[in-house]
């Protein structure tokens, strides 16, 4: 799949557009697409964050792919290499991304890039 970066008035900003992603200024999104059609993404918003000084760190807020394009096809691998090559081009210093315990396909390709688990994430459902 090729990778593209969406503009606010494609495909891609309609169906989020109530995340915003695409209207903010400090929101890089990159698209995945199959021809024309959307395949997976990355969202990341480059923000100072307290505990890193004045250091900017890019904070990934979303990042999916759709099952048929997963595992063998490796299109979350080009991702988030992409992803890494622009914040590294960019000259941002750290990525920060939150990954559910359960997902060890994500976890296994963040630890193969380098990525150490920072903290446990605790949560708590209402009835």
């Amino acid at each position: 799949p090729d990778l593209v970066a969406s503009s606010p008035d494609g495909w891609f900003s309609l169906s989020h557009s109530t995340m915003g992603w695409l209207l903010d200024k400090n929101t890089i999104v990159l698209l995945a697409k199959d021809g024309v059609d959307p395949v997976g993404y990355v969202a990341m918003r480059l923000e100072r964050i307290l505990g890193y000084g004045d250091e900017t760190v890019t904070r990934v807020d979303g990042f999916y792919v759709l099952p048929g394009y997963r595992g063998a096809k490796s299109v979350a691998a080009v991702l988030y290499r992409w992803a890494l090559k622009l914040v590294k081009a960019m000259q941002v210093n750290t990525v920060q991304f939150m990954v559910l315990e359960e997902n060890s396909v994500v976890r296994s390709l963040a630890e193969s890039h380098g990525c150490t688990p920072l903290a446990t994430l605790y949560a708590r459902r209402f009835p």
